[in-house]
């Protein structure tokens, strides 16, 4: 009887030993379960919070802004700015290239039809219908840094003048340049502006090319009051 007693103890001490063991087997597993969880998913994410906010400030790049003397600009000028009614106005088609060459250029121009009257430069009255396709008709190029102008397409009833312009083969126009010149008539009193088509998304702009680019950046229109 003793001697059963005994292995019922060893027995009940044996039980107790093999809960308390897994118990702390079980709390050993979860343990590491909740260590790697912890350092693989929560440790990162706060640390990289903390260098994010802390260590490694978020810089954004500023665009660099070029100074004007270092841009390239094809812009349109005349002798002033008010003009009486019935007077010639001649504007100037100019280029800056600051430190770059081309070897030739675009230009697409819009006016107001009801308030200019293009001319012709070799004499008479152009068509009023139609399109001109001779730059000789009514383009000024005798002080141009360019030598021939291969293309020009005028249309006078929407105001708008397309031509090319190109340098002498082996000889790029540098600095400051003279394009060409158009002469108009002041027909209608007002405000009324001379623009550039400056818009590279278009097949047809104003553009200054140098090995197959356009580096054109910046285009000036002229706006002129008659009187």
């Amino acid at each position: 009887m003793k001697n059963q007693n005994i292995i019922k103890k060893k027995s009940g001490f044996v039980n107790n030993w093999v809960i308390v063991a897994a118990l702390i087997i079980i709390a050993v597993i979860g343990g590491i379960i909740y260590y790697n969880y912890y350092f693989k998913n929560i440790a990162p994410g706060f640390s990289n919070k903390n260098q994010t906010s802390v260590n490694s400030p978020i810089i954004q790049e500023e665009e660099t802004v070029k100074p004007e003397s270092e841009l390239v600009i094809i812009s349109l000028s005349a002798d002033k700015k008010e003009y009486n009614f019935d007077e010639l106005v001649n504007v100037g088609v100019l280029l800056k290239l600051a430190d770059k060459k081309t070897p030739g250029v675009d230009v697409l121009l819009k006016y107001d039809p009801k308030s200019l009257e293009l001319q012709k430069i070799a004499g008479g009255k152009l068509q009023t219908s139609g399109i001109v396709s001779d730059s000789k008709q009514i383009l000024k190029t005798d002080s141009s840094s360019f030598e021939t102008f291969p293309y020009l397409k005028a249309d006078i009833l929407s105001g708008s003048i397309f031509f090319s312009a190109l340098a002498q083969p082996m000889k790029d126009v540098i600095g400051e340049a003279n394009i060409a010149s158009i002469v108009f008539k002041a027909v209608r009193k007002g405000n009324t502006k001379i623009s550039l088509v400056f818009d590279k998304s278009l097949n047809q702009d104003t553009g200054v090319f140098y090995m197959g680019e356009d580096i054109l950046d910046k285009a000036i229109d002229f706006e002129i009051i008659i009187k």
